[in-house]
């Protein structure tokens, strides 16, 4: 692992988790508020969103509105059958949960529909650091490039399907993040 972007994620995961919870329900209102017409526009019918944890933007309001105007919501899972991929499993409220192995919620796949990442509409991805030219830093574990890659811009089939959306908070902001070659570009990265 490269010392200088270790030494960066724990900066910005330190940032994020320092943040009060008025700034973080502050993050999260204004996250949903600026998606929600973004979402209308495109006919969203499919989104995977993820549940907060470690600071990061909250993705609560967003998923609460789906839910409400009977847009599908799906979750990361890890694949359980392809290592270092994810799965996009259904969320709905009442939804059977269980811990994956870093402690964090996520839809029982063994009990949930899953969706291939393919046929999403737009993905809420959370990040460690972004920077002004687009660049993203994740958590390390490649899931989200691995299970996005058909979406590289050298691969034969070239979609824009579906749109990938980094989230972080304007404190994870750096001035030049290193990237790599398997880095899956994002549509867009957002802010708050």
């Amino acid at each position: 692992m490269n010392p200088g972007k270790s030494a960066l994620r724990k900066e910005m995961r330190q940032r994020r988790r320092s943040l009060s919870p008025q700034q973080q329900a502050q993050a999260e209102r204004v996250l949903a508020k600026r998606l929600f017409a973004d979402m209308r526009n495109r006919k969203c019918r499919r989104i995977a969103a993820y549940l907060a944890n470690d600071g990061e933007v909250s993705t609560q309001a967003v998923i609460q509105d789906c839910w409400h105007r009977g847009v599908e919501v799906y979750l990361p899972v890890l694949n359980p059958l392809k290592k270092g991929h994810l799965l996009f499993v259904r969320y709905e409220p009442g939804s059977p949960m269980r811990d994956n192995r870093f402690g964090i919620a996520e839809p029982d796949p063994t009990r949930n529909k899953a969706l291939p990442s393919r046929h999403l509409d737009l993905v809420l991805m959370p990040l460690v650091a972004i920077d002004d030219q687009g660049n993203r830093l994740g958590m390390s574990g490649g899931f989200y490039d691995r299970s996005f890659e058909f979406r590289r811009p050298d691969k034969q089939v070239n979609t824009h399907k579906p749109r990938l959306i980094g989230l972080a908070h304007t404190c994870q902001r750096s001035v030049q993040l290193p990237i790599e070659p398997w880095d899956i570009p994002l549509s867009e990265i957002i802010a708050v």
